[in-house]
């Protein structure tokens, strides 16, 4: 069984292909090249687990993208976003120090920015993906629990 239960939907496997030929994009790679480094990692698809986390697929296709181009296919988007997230910090902090619980409100933005993957989407509405995170619930035990244990942690490592 899978982590939480997350399995790997059929529904997966188009957005799998899908994120082959962005991250190639990225990459600057198409052509034969492109064609054969998409052949192998179109094999870790076909050999995918459906009882697995869609991650668990991701990561190897995008390890076997890296190897084969020898590039961070990301490095100009990250860069970007980057500075998009720096100049945007004062009013981030701002936002969180004005929610009702300053921990809530930091995990709400970490929550808003984890939509900022081009692996998975070909475009990323940062204002929106701010204004749901701050209205939408979050799970009431899982934050209750997060939040017990950040508070009685001497160290936190933070992905």
């Amino acid at each position: 069984m899978s982590l939480f239960g997350l399995k790997t939907e059929l529904e997966c496997l188009p957005c799998f292909f899908g994120q082959i030929t962005r991250t190639l994009g990225y990459a600057g790679v198409n052509g034969d090249r492109g064609r054969g480094i998409s052949r192998l990692a179109e094999t870790v698809i076909e050999n995918a687990s459906l009882e697995e986390v869609p991650a668990r697929t991701t990561t190897l296709i995008h390890r076997i993208l890296r190897n084969q181009t020898g590039v961070d296919p990301y490095r100009q988007v990250k860069i970007l976003y980057n500075r998009i997230a720096l100049d945007r910090l004062p009013a981030l902090r701002r936002m969180a120090a004005g929610a009702a619980d300053r921990l809530e409100g930091g995990v709400r933005i970490a929550i808003a920015g984890n939509v900022i993957d081009f692996g998975i989407y070909d475009s990323v509405d940062l204002d929106r993906s701010l204004e749901e995170s701050f209205r939408l619930p979050l799970s009431e035990t899982g934050f209750r629990d997060f939040s017990r244990a950040v508070r009685s942690a001497r160290r936190i490592l933070y992905l």
